[in-house]
């Protein structure tokens, strides 16, 4: 029998309060139309509620500080919350913070995406959430580099391996001042957000300790404005720091790490900080005890969407209808990741985690005093998949469902009607003209959305040896058969020149690869067509429509033309339609990708596989939101919108904070006047739009 059992359940990247639509072939549908959005559907995100609820009430209960009983278990979401679905392009991520709240998770570590309506919309967001989220290793720029700690870079072991081989020594006096960057100093830098860094719950009879750490890809995916305040520690430097605080200070049982990462980042992280099951394979070949082992007891993991589990978890019985495999990689394999204890649940609602943990006492070990025995996952796959095939097809009203109702009937809908810019030269999209010839309406999409992601910089930092950056998708991706009529263009109008919810993806290929690429996908098909005609920004290319082979006949970039076999690296930025092999005219972008998240880590300079980067229409609609600093339009002195929407954010937060705790208050009231007199669309002048692009750069040369 364990000393202790410990219940968790575990989500992460959760985007989208709507399924998406679909065929009955399983294609994905536009998820928008002239009369607006097509999917209203929120079955699965009930009956995921529901799913998680019912677990949640079936654990062993505690008299808590008052007359009621507390569930002695924790709900933990591994971050990607606030962006990006077409609901949170309307709300600004406002309608997660609702979902959220009322799946009350006990902490939450940032993602990404948390970042992408900029920083200061993150504290307001973050402000009016009923739980507490927590950063480790993100902190305010020091002025004086030389008294600073490990900073951002991939995220490596730091040279001192005391982690891992450290042998027996005599205990150090417990001198707080040789701790780096004492958690508790008021002289210390600040955390991304003004967020804690670490969070300690007591459950199940354990003091834990719960760190956040967000890792160097997740990191690079956020928006330079949002990160230049801030140097990156590593996240095993951080591990190192706060597990022996933890331990040691707060007298910590256990300590986990919320991490958003790539699996190999956190498979990198575990292994580092010794996150085993006691007597594993591992620790007894290298004669080792875990309870005389600094680090943390487990990684509960974000940022892949693919469900993935370490080598030390026990895997119980699924339940749900017919779950994926979890996916495999080269390195799951190595010797250096068994008897890892890593668990990642997964995308948008369609898994949650069951975790049961049991540990064992060890009074007598050097740094663990509770060790962690046994970890084993129930995954929950599809929850409503597995209701429906129980008979149960209606559910019962819910606060989940009577929110969702009221969010899509009001803010949703309210939202499409917002205006986002002036046109002032009507323009018709002709989808059947788009599928077969450069238009305006595709060189215009394709100049907005690379112009808006070179001024992100959201790769890595540009020098003289970046690669040029071109865009490229298929005429397929644009919405087609309306008419932009000159006057105010409103959010609806202009999502549905992007329907789709499809992402942006940075790929790097050689010139050869992307000259075979547009090679293919300017060929006829079987049907005599080109499905996959090719829209592009940041390049020009030549092609001879009357040859059936080799129809692409120049490539240029500026004045330089591209040799067909060129080696040189270039960096493309596309739709993760495409780089996941969806565009069947597009094989060779596929390739690159899969290649890509094969490699055991991506290198600092290179481009990385952004697979869950910022949608396509969310890009476009980026790109008008910063239109005015171009234009020097200038912002309206009405403050009405924003103190509206600061009031009922403020009613929001009234029953979900103690308001009358002089902290907390100064904290709502801090961001309530940045939300008051921050730009809204209702209070500044509306950016210009003419729709003239620079034509002439997909020419076909068979036409005089």
């Amino acid at each position: 029998m364990p000393d202790h059992t410990l219940n968790i359940i575990h989500f992460n990247d959760v985007y989208k309060m709507a399924q998406i639509p679909r065929d009955k072939k399983g294609k994905e549908l536009p998820i928008i139309n002239e009369r607006g959005l097509t999917s209203w559907n929120f079955d699965h995100l009930v009956a995921f509620a529901t799913r998680l609820t019912t677990i949640r009430n079936n654990w062993k209960k505690e008299q808590g500080n008052g007359n009621y009983y507390e569930p002695q278990g924790l709900v933990l979401f591994s971050g990607d919350l606030f962006s990006s679905s077409a609901e949170s392009a309307l709300t600004r991520g406002k309608n997660m913070v609702l979902v959220m709240n009322e799946l009350s998770p006990d902490v939450a570590v940032p993602g990404n995406h948390e970042f992408d309506f900029g920083l200061a919309r993150f504290r307001q967001l973050v402000e009016f959430c009923n739980f507490p989220w927590v950063v480790s290793n993100v902190h305010e720029t020091v002025k004086d580099k030389s008294k600073d700690g490990p900073k951002e870079g991939a995220d490596e072991e730091p040279k001192d391996e005391e982690l891992i081989d450290q042998g027996p020594k005599e205990e150090e006096p417990n001198d707080e001042s040789k701790l780096e960057s004492k958690p508790e100093s008021d002289d210390k830098p600040k955390t991304l957000g003004g967020l804690p860094e670490f969070h300690i719950l007591k459950r199940a009879g354990l003091m834990i300790g719960i760190i956040g750490l967000i890792s160097y890809d997740a990191w690079q995916g956020i928006g330079k404005p949002s990160r230049d305040p801030f140097d990156r520690e590593t996240m095993q430097a951080a591990c190192k720091r706060l597990s022996k605080f933890l331990r040691e200070e707060k007298k910590c049982d256990l300590v986990f790490a919320l991490t958003h990462a790539e699996h190999i980042e956190d498979l990198n992280v575990a292994s580092y900080a010794n996150a085993y099951p006691a007597d594993c394979t591992t620790l007894r070949n290298k004669g080792r005890e875990l309870e005389d082992l600094p680090g943390v007891d487990a990684i509960f993991g974000g940022h892949n969407h693919s469900y993935f589990l370490g080598n030390g978890v026990e895997r119980g019985n699924s339940h749900g209808f017919k779950p994926p495999p979890s996916e495999t990689n080269e390195f799951d394999t190595k010797e250096e990741y068994k008897d890892l204890l890593v668990v990642k649940s997964g995308t948008d609602f369609q898994d949650l985690s069951e975790v049961i943990i049991e540990v064992a006492d060890r009074p007598a070990g050097r740094y663990r005093k509770k060790v962690i025995t046994s970890l084993k996952v129930i995954r929950h796959h599809r929850p409503i998949d597995d209701l429906t095939l129980r008979g149960q097809s209606i559910w019962p009203e819910s606060s989940m469902s009577r929110m969702l109702t009221m969010q899509y009937n009001n803010e949703l809908m309210e939202g499409l009607k917002q205006p986002v810019a002036e046109v002032v030269d009507e323009i018709q999209v002709d989808s059947a003209l788009t599928h077969k010839q450069e238009t305006p309406i595709g060189n215009w999409v394709a100049d907005a959305i690379l112009t808006w992601f070179l001024n992100q910089d959201r790769e890595a930092t540009r020098d003289s040896t970046t690669p040029p950056i071109v865009f490229v998708i298929t005429a397929g991706t644009i919405g087609g058969d309306i008419t932009l009529e000159r006057g105010k263009i409103t959010q609806h109008q202009l999502i549905q020149l992007l329907p789709y919810e499809t992402t942006l993806t940075l790929l790097p290929m050689k010139g050869k690869i992307l000259w075979e690429a547009l090679n293919c996908a300017l060929k006829k098909n079987a049907r005599g067509k080109r499905p996959y005609f090719p829209v592009i920004a940041g390049f020009k290319l030549e092609w001879d429509s009357s040859k059936e082979e080799d129809p692409l006949t120049k490539i240029s970039l500026g004045d330089k033309e591209l040799d067909r076999y060129s080696e040189k690296e270039y960096w493309v930025l596309t739709s993760s339609y495409l780089a996941n092999g969806s565009g069947g005219g597009f094989k060779q972008f596929a390739d690159v990708n899969k290649e890509l998240q094969n490699q055991p880590q991506v290198p600092e300079n290179q481009a990385r596989p952004t697979y869950s980067e910022v949608a396509m229409y969310q890009a476009l609609l980026f790109y008008i939101n910063d239109l005015p600093k171009y234009q020097s339009v200038p912002s309206s002195n009405n403050l009405l919108p924003g103190v509206a929407e600061a009031i009922e954010l403020l009613e929001r937060a009234r029953d979900d904070q103690n308001i009358s705790d002089p902290s907390a208050l100064t904290g709502v009231l801090s961001n309530l006047a940045t939300m008051t007199v921050g730009p809204s669309s209702a209070s500044r002048k509306l950016p210009r739009i003419g729709f003239r692009p620079e034509m002439g750069r997909v020419k076909d040369t068979s036409v005089n």
